[in-house]
This record gives structure tokens, C-alpha cells and sequence, in this order.
């Protein structure tokens, strides 16, 4: 049984969800799916076929106005209770924003522009460090 504070701060990661759903709507490029579908086949053998032409499927009920940071909201209401169904999560755990948030957080830290956008704001909760004024930027716990 949960005591008050893990039922708090439960809630509260809930809560800080929501926000960072809008942030990765806003950094998701198309690009990016390929990355997502490949990891979702290699890390959790997710047969990404029927997830794949539903997607497709859900992109056009949003009637020709598809966009990238719609696969944010299909992952949530599709791919989401597989995810933690496999991982033996509680239904309403946030898995597939915190799926995105890392797979995501990795693309930024390798490109200067997006790393840039992240630190001026919209993330807010990870630094960034470069070694030896290189090209690679490396996550700073």
C-alpha cells in the first residue's frame, strides 16, 4: 500500500507529465518516429506493424492536418497501455511520455540547434556539458 507521500509524488509526476506531453509535441519531428518504432521492435519485441497502419489511420481522421506531435497523443491512447502491460505498470504510469522524453532527450544532447532550444527553456529539467569543445554534448545528471 502506497503511503501519502508516494501517492503525492506519484500524482505529482503525473501532473509534470502533462507538461512535458506539450514539450515533446513541440520538438517531435518526423524523423524521429522512425528512431521511436524501431526502439519500441529492438527493446520490447512490439510487433510495430498494427501500430504503424493504426497510426496511419488516426492521421487521417485529423482531417489532412497531420503532423509529427500527433504521434505523441496516439502513442498515449494506443501504444501506452501495451507498453505497461508488458512492463507490469499500473495503467495510468506516463511510460510512453517517459519513453519519448529519453529517446528524445538523447537526439538533443547530439545536435547543437535542438540543444540550444532545449537549455533556452523548454525542457528545463536536464543540463547539458561539452567536453573539450567538441560536437558531442553529454547528460549531465
Amino acid at each position: 500500500m502506497k503511503t501519502n507521500q508516494q501517492e503525492m509524488n506519484y500524482k505529482k509526476n503525473i501532473m509534470n507529465n502533462v507538461i512535458d506531453s506539450k514539450e515533446i509535441e513541440s520538438i517531435i519531428e518526423w524523423s524521429d518516429l522512425e528512431k521511436i518504432w524501431t526502439h519500441l521492435e529492438k527493446v520490447y519485441s512490439l510487433n510495430t506493424l498494427p501500430y504503424r497502419e493504426g497510426f496511419k489511420k488516426y492521421l487521417e481522421n485529423m482531417a489532412g492536418d497531420a503532423q509529427p506531435k500527433f504521434f505523441v497523443g496516439y502513442g498515449e491512447l494506443v501504444i501506452e497501455p501495451t507498453l505497461n502491460e508488458i512492463l507490469k505498470r499500473d495503467s495510468s504510469y506516463p511510460t510512453w511520455n517517459y519513453l519519448l522524453r529519453f529517446l528524445l532527450k538523447i537526439k538533443l544532447s547530439q545536435n547543437p540547434e535542438q540543444r540550444n532550444f532545449y537549455l533556452a527553456g523548454v525542457w528545463k529539467k536536464r543540463s547539458f556539458n561539452t567536453l573539450n569543445n567538441s560536437s558531442s554534448y553529454h547528460l549531465m545528471a
